[in-house]
């Protein structure tokens, strides 16, 4: 269910509904949700699609109260939703593809990025699983600054919301990637 409300909540982004119509979860909103819902493999009972939105309607509090939604709503920077991240890490002599798609890649006129991934919590994350998020945007960075056309940093968060409302940061450098990728070569 975690993922069908992400792609309601990015599909919202990507149809520019604005912040009044998710506060007061709209028919902009419902419409996203149910087209969400209806996306999955199984019919959803009305009783479970009724707790489901309530749930969706405590993430969209969540996204609205974020640092994220603030960059999104500002109108100097250009959003881009679920954009393909596509690049070669060179290990030794070795090329290697990385395909990725972060959810919101946010772009400041100064060339400044801010590359979020989103997660939608149905339970509190565990220690492995921040750590496999802080590798997750690492690769992100890594390549949207292979894609840069600017020397601006690239920023990147994972911003979670539902059970748990919490902002990974990235401390790990984009270059952990090729690191990681060697290691696994050598094996």
């Amino acid at each position: 269910m975690g993922t069908c409300l992400h792609d309601a909540l990015t599909e919202l982004v990507a149809r520019g509904v604005d912040e009044r119509a998710i506060r007061t979860t709209g028919p902009k909103v419902r419409a996203a949700f149910d087209e969400a819902v209806n996306a999955l493999p199984k019919p959803v009972g009305e009783a479970e699609r009724e707790g489901t939105f309530a749930f969706f309607e405590t993430v969209l509090d969540d996204f609205l109260d974020s640092d994220l939604w603030e960059r999104i709503a500002d109108p100097a920077t250009e959003v881009a939703v679920e954009r393909p991240l596509d690049g070669l890490a060179e290990v030794g002599d070795l090329e290697v593809e990385i395909h990725g798609r972060a959810d919101f890649v946010v772009e400041y006129p100064d060339g400044e990025r801010f590359v979020t991934d989103v997660k939608v919590a149905l339970a509190d994350p565990t220690p492995e699983t921040r750590r496999r998020y802080e590798l997750q945007i690492a690769a992100y960075a890594f390549l949207a600054e292979q894609r840069g056309a600017s020397d601006a940093p690239v920023r990147r968060t994972v911003e979670t919301f539902g059970v748990a409302r919490e902002t990974t940061t990235a401390s790990w450098p984009a270059v952990i990637v090729q690191r990681r990728l060697r290691r696994l070569l050598e094996k």
